[in-house]
């Protein structure tokens, strides 16, 4: 009992070493943008006026529009107090950022959707205040496009349940029959109020030869990734797969994933990175900040007309 207290505050004091040792990384970056040419010429006081970029440049025109309507309107925008004491892996900030861009691609004018409920959305105003909750595992956000009454279920790192009796039509249409039963992401889409099928989402914070190897696919020796990924793309099932046109009995032999998407920030070539594997189902694509949304948007877009095309 001794020896074991000492081991885990041992390890508690390796902790605490490395957060003292990033804290006194952080205080010497700031000591030196403190001494940066431009910081004394920054001041306290806002601008008297607005420079003209703010007009002519559509991005930080629509920020500034965003600004001055909250302002009109005495809106303050709150973040959850979870927020300033949540500590998170650089690779779980890249699910989490790669999910939000997931978001902003599916509204983008090009697929065209709106959000209708789920995470801020369903954030009511309160004394003038606009409270950006936490984002939790499990967590979704319903979109719509009313116009061709189609309804996609965008959902966090939630859990598939292994049974049939387990799942639960417009909220976990899903259940997996494999060991790999937790995804980044998945986007389920509803067409005329019947299923039609997802996407499943994995987000990998590492280079494509770190979880992909093409050259091991016939092999019996391949990396856990690559199973996982596969595993995601076959081994799930749906009880409400176009129901009522297809029967029961045949709904439980046809996969409901149309594609599993392996996230990453791309190669040393730069670019959209995307690569097919359709004896699989897995598409490796690549997405970072200086990746083409547009080039993004367009794979996504299409591979949810094509779920569409086939609920017809």
């Amino acid at each position: 009992g001794t020896t074991a207290a000492r081991r885990e505050k041992l390890k508690l004091l390796a902790v605490l070493h490395d957060y003292e040792e990033t804290a006194i990384k952080m205080v010497k970056a700031v000591e030196l943008l403190r001494w940066a040419p431009w910081y004394n010429l920054a001041g306290n006081s806002l601008p008297t006026y607005y420079p003209q970029a703010l007009t002519s440049d559509a991005r930080y025109s629509a920020l500034y529009a965003l600004y001055r309507q909250l302002r009109a309107e005495g809106v303050v925008v709150a973040i959850d107090d979870e927020y300033s004491y949540q500590w998170r892996r650089t690779d779980q900030l890249y699910e989490l950022w790669c999910f939000v861009k997931l978001y902003r691609v599916l509204v983008d004018p090009s697929i065209g959707f709106q959000p209708k409920s789920g995470w801020l959305f369903d954030s009511a105003f309160a004394s003038g205040t606009m409270l950006i909750p936490v984002f939790q595992s499990g967590a979704g956000i319903l979109l719509g496009r009313e116009a061709e009454n189609v309804t996609l279920h965008l959902v966090f790192d939630a859990e598939l349940p292994r049974q049939s009796q387990d799942t639960e039509f417009g909220k976990a249409p899903l259940f997996t029959r494999g060991m790999h039963n937790r995804p980044d992401g998945r986007l389920d889409i509803y067409s005329n109020s019947t299923y039609s099928g997802s996407i499943i989402f994995d987000f990998k914070y590492r280079p494509l030869y770190g979880f992909w190897d093409t050259s091991a696919i016939t092999g019996s020796l391949r990396p856990k990734a690559m199973n996982q990924l596969i595993s995601y793309a076959s081994d799930i099932r749906s009880p409400y797969l176009h129901t009522p046109c297809i029967d029961q009995r045949w709904r439980q032999s046809i996969s409901p994933i149309h594609e599993v998407w392996a996230v990453f920030p791309g190669t040393n070539r730069g670019g959209l990175y995307n690569e097919i594997h359709p004896d699989h189902s897995v598409r490796l694509i690549s997405l970072a900040p200086d990746t083409d949304l547009a080039g993004f948007a367009a794979v996504l877009g299409g591979v949810i007309d094509s779920i569409l095309a086939k609920a017809k």
